[in-house]
């Protein structure tokens, strides 16, 4: 019987925390020995045949009977990996191999925080990394041998997708509240903390975090510079932290009207707040930050758009470094690092260079946030239109004609003018059909170019 590879990644990278509060600082102290008791591996249990109790029994195994991962969550994650899942190449027992069930993981992080996963995002070209880095440095003989031994033959289901994005989801919170306790544990912060301090202890966590800083921390004062610096360029992020402030003092408000706790009463109105709370909310920014950022993409994409004058999604490279000469913050990288990132078009000896807006908005040089084992960055323009295809179709292929027709259906959507492919887009595409299928793989290199 195979041991379900949900089951190992949970169990090697989960662990229930316990204990009394002994207040902000006494907790950031304990977070550095929860972190090294997380990184010992455990034992590998066998699951039942059933694939639902098996990712039941591998959460309640890792975490106990509470381990906060409600099935409805479970269920929520497997309808949105579906459309994708269902357009992917299986095997004879339904399964996906390893390339695959990376992809999806990879969507469903871009698609619903901006966040991408060092080691499964199949366009990467700054780094070649290790696949599933962030989950290799906690047990990397386990993640060996499943994601690469004999179990790997047998395929993955889509449970094991649900469970890898589940255990990803976790050591990202992780590595976003060993830091926060880093930044407390320098300031030496007392049991509850007012509201100034408390906002200044979370931006200086959101500079350190959005940073690329190595060595000693400096102080929290440092971070706190650090932020502003960043925010300097992008006015909208200064008013991130207290606004997702006020937003946790709505509800916490909220629930006080509906209870009888006088401490909660009390607790309200002196504006205190504790870890916990700066949890909350820092991890709650940390998931909304991509959200945020397509924002700043976007902008990014209309400036460049403007110079598209042909509306060709490419723009001369010369006006892409005039935005720069008058003053523009971005449009700097260097003429090789945009090759590097696939982000130059160079078959026209007529208009020379030229940058793919679409790729570039995708660069690692525009995320925001840049981490050992993830990055916050600008999500593809095009995946919207895969979404829509893959659920169209159901199947990882189809024929030009069905394609023509659904791109078409969803341009006409966009817009009251009635839009049609160019001739030579429509001839592009009938050129990668696959000759022994007649048809165009819906993940193949060739459609996504």
């Amino acid at each position: 019987m195979r041991c379900n590879i949900l089951a190992i990644f949970i169990t090697i990278s989960l662990t229930v925390r316990s204990g009394a509060d002994r207040g902000i600082a006494s907790k950031s102290r304990e977070a550095a020995a929860v972190s090294e008791q997380r990184r010992q591996p455990t034992s590998i249990f066998m699951s039942p045949t059933d694939p639902h109790q098996q990712l039941r029994v591998a959460l309640e195994e890792a975490l106990g009977g509470g381990h906060g991962v409600p099935e409805a969550q479970m269920r929520s994650i497997q309808e949105q990996l579906l459309p994708t899942w269902n357009s992917l190449s299986k095997t004879s027992n339904g399964n996906v191999d390893r390339s695959s069930l990376c992809h999806v993981v990879h969507r469903f992080f871009k698609q619903n925080y901006g966040i991408v996963i060092a080691g499964l995002d199949p366009n990467a070209a700054y780094k070649k990394v290790e696949e599933l880095e962030l989950l290799a440095d906690f047990a990397p003989d386990y993640v060996h041998t499943f994601l690469r031994g004999e179990t790997a033959r047998e395929g993955f289901s889509i449970e094991d997708g649900v469970a890898m994005v589940v255990v990803i989801e976790h050591l990202i919170a992780e590595s976003v509240h060993e830091l926060l306790t880093d930044i407390i544990s320098r300031h030496s912060a007392k049991e509850e903390v007012g509201r100034e301090t408390f906002i200044q202890l979370l931006e200086a966590w959101l500079g350190r975090w959005m940073s690329i800083v190595t060595g000693v921390p400096g102080s929290v004062r440092d971070d706190q510079e650090i932020f502003r610096q960043l925010a300097a360029d992008r006015p909208s992020l200064a008013q991130i932290v207290p606004g997702r402030v006020k937003t946790l003092e709505y509800f916490r408000d909220s629930d006080v009207r509906h209870s009888r706790d006088a401490r909660a009463g009390r607790h309200a109105m002196q504006r205190s707040f504790s870890l916990e709370d700066a949890k909350i909310v820092s991890l709650d920014i940390a998931k909304q930050l991509g959200p945020y950022w397509q924002s700043e993409c976007q902008k990014m994409s209309d400036k460049l758009a403007k110079w598209d004058t042909g509306n060709t999604g490419r723009v001369p490279i010369s006006k892409f470094y005039q935005a720069a000469l008058a003053g523009e913050w971005r449009f700097t990288e260097s003429l090789p690092y945009l090759e590097q990132q696939g982000a130059v078009d160079n078959s026209s000896s007529w208009h020379g260079p030229r940058v793919i807006i679409a790729n570039y908005i995708e660069a690692r040089s525009n995320c925001v946030v840049m981490q050992q084992h993830y990055s916050v960055c600008c999500q593809s323009q095009c995946e919207g239109y895969l979404d829509a295809l893959e659920e169209a179709v159901g199947d990882p292929s189809a024929t030009p004609e069905l394609l023509l027709v659904l791109v078409g259906d969803l341009l006409s959507a966009e817009t009251d003018d009635e839009l049609e492919l160019s001739a030579t887009l429509r001839a592009q595409l009938r050129s990668i059909v696959d000759v022994r299928t007649g048809k165009v793989w819906l993940h193949g290199r060739l459609f996504a170019q």
